[in-house]
């Protein structure tokens, strides 16, 4: 096997595990947002929210920035702390300036309600139901699979 096709195996080897990883974590955080439909509320109080890291000065380095929401809940007299808005998570991609959009809502309403795994209580999201996030990971995954599977050598 010449150096350029091992080169080539590999390459494709390396985008199809990356590919597999990007589908199977948008297929898992699609089925916990699809199970948080079901999960039971809590009341709770957010605590933080806001934006955190920093911003890239160049277009060609990656946004550091992520949206940040802390809530406290109690579930069976027991406090919990949760972090996550929707199973996920939260993107801030071609954010411009000041807060994401739906983090407003956080910063204005101090009391919110909080879903919970009932069998995890100190699993917990804000947002019911399968998030875009999860939706784009699942399809950039099999769209980079099928590309993979296409355009694999021999």
């Amino acid at each position: 096997m010449t150096a350029s096709a091992i080169s080539e195996l590999l390459a494709a080897a390396l985008l199809a595990g990356g590919s597999l990883l990007l589908l199977a974590t948008g297929v898992r955080d699609a089925l916990e947002g699809h199970a948080s439909r079901r999960w039971p509320a809590a009341p709770g109080q957010i605590l933080a929210a806001g934006i955190v890291g920093e911003e890239s000065r160049d277009r060609d380095e990656p946004d550091l920035r992520r949206a940040v929401v802390e809530y406290a809940y109690t579930v069976a007299g027991r406090w919990y702390v949760g972090n996550r808005v929707c199973a996920g998570g939260l993107s801030v991609r071609g954010l411009t300036g000041g807060l994401h959009p739906r983090l407003w809502r956080y910063q204005l309403e101090p009391s919110v309600t909080v879903y919970y795994d009932p069998a995890r209580p100190h699993r917990a999201v804000l947002e019911q139901g399968v998030s875009a996030r999860a939706c784009s990971s699942m399809l950039l995954g099999a769209s980079a699979l099928t590309a993979v599977a296409l355009l694999w050598p021999g």
